[in-house]
């Protein structure tokens, strides 16, 4: 009894400390729940920093367009090697870097296909995409609709710094060597719902038909429509939704910053189709989606969480302490006096 006494003091005191009580669930909820997050993120860390170094030496004019360009290649290839790709083997597509996007004139540079055969060994539990379980499947259904699979190395040299992006008209999927699973995941579900979107007028004539799955999406994005969003709000709103479900199966929680960060995208291109539409000429369905967008970037903030945490840190600490002293303030009036208090 007296240990379990003893426990209890230094329990309430450590608790009594709302910061660390705060910091410590927030800490044991990222490290236990989200495992992976924190093995990628090393190594996810240290490519971004290369990254962001020529990004610096581009924008400061100290490298040219090409040097970028080539300097940035050396880093996917080594990060494909790491990953297990043989990249002697790769084939290239000549297609317009991500760099180049915004000059006119923008020279085709050679970009690493990846295909179903050139995949590394996959591993049980990743966050790369390149190495996750099911990426050979996802490939091979993505190859059966025409379209490629390219390493773009040149998208973190966008002042964006994404991970990488779906290509309509050149069928391709761009991604980072070093993007993850919930990205591609993301950019996939781009190319399912241009799909669905362009397959409409014949759904609407019986000439075909969709899965039961695919069907819900339409009337999301239906119910989306009518409000008033463009078709690429539409489109972010389903690949957010699949972005989030890989979040969870990888052990990000719902509340989790990589969670909110994805919500962010679906937000943002919301707030986009509606900051040139007017208070007064909104419908009444607009307002309804403002006002709920802006409430849950309140409520599903991560920084709200960790508030939430220290403050239940600060009353469990206050509550259980005075409890706790009341009650061995009576044992002492009884049978077992086991405390002393100044």
């Amino acid at each position: 009894m007296r240990a379990l006494y003893c426990f209890l003091i230094i329990f309430s005191m450590f608790f009594h400390t709302s910061l660390w009580a705060g910091s410590t669930c927030d800490l044991l909820v990222r490290k236990f729940l989200s495992p992976l997050q924190l093995k990628y993120s090393n190594r996810g860390l240290y490519i971004h920093a290369r990254y962001q170094k020529i990004n610096i030496a581009l924008y400061k004019g100290q490298i040219s367009y090409d040097q970028a360009y080539s300097l940035s290649k050396t880093v996917a290839e080594e990060e494909l090697s790491h990953l297990g790709v043989d990249v002697g083997k790769l084939k290239t597509l000549q297609l317009e870097p991500h760099l180049y996007l915004s000059k006119e004139a923008a020279p085709k540079r050679a970009l690493f296909k990846i295909t179903a055969d050139d995949l590394p060994v996959a591993k049980q539990f990743s966050q790369d995409a390149l190495t996750h379980p099911e990426m050979k499947s996802y490939l091979e259904d993505l190859e059966s609709r025409g379209y490629s699979l390219v390493i773009d190395h040149t998208i973190a040299l966008d002042d964006h710094m994404v991970l990488g992006f779906m290509h309509g008209e050149s069928k391709t999927i761009a991604l980072m060597p070093n993007a993850t699973w919930e990205v591609f995941r993301h950019e996939y579900r781009h190319v399912l719902t241009k799909e669905l979107l362009d397959s409409i007028p014949d759904l609407k004539g019986g000439v075909k038909t969709i899965s039961q799955l695919e069907m819900k999406n339409l009337e999301k994005i239906d119910c989306l429509g009518q409000i008033g969003y463009s078709r690429t709000t539409l489109s972010e709103y389903l690949s957010v939704q699949d972005e989030i479900k890989a979040l969870k199966e990888l052990g990000y929680g719902p509340l989790s910053s990589k969670v909110y960060e994805a919500r962010g995208y679906d937000w943002a291109q919301r707030l986009n189709d509606l900051k040139s539409i007017s208070w007064q000429h909104m419908t009444s369905a607009q307002k309804t989606d403002l006002l709920k967008i802006r409430v849950q970037q309140v409520t599903l903030n991560p920084f709200l969480r960790r508030l939430i945490l220290v403050s239940a840190g600060a009353f469990l600490g206050v509550y259980y302490h005075k409890e706790l002293q009341r009650f061995v303030i009576k044992l002492k009036e009884g049978e077992y006096a086991l405390f002393e208090w100044d």
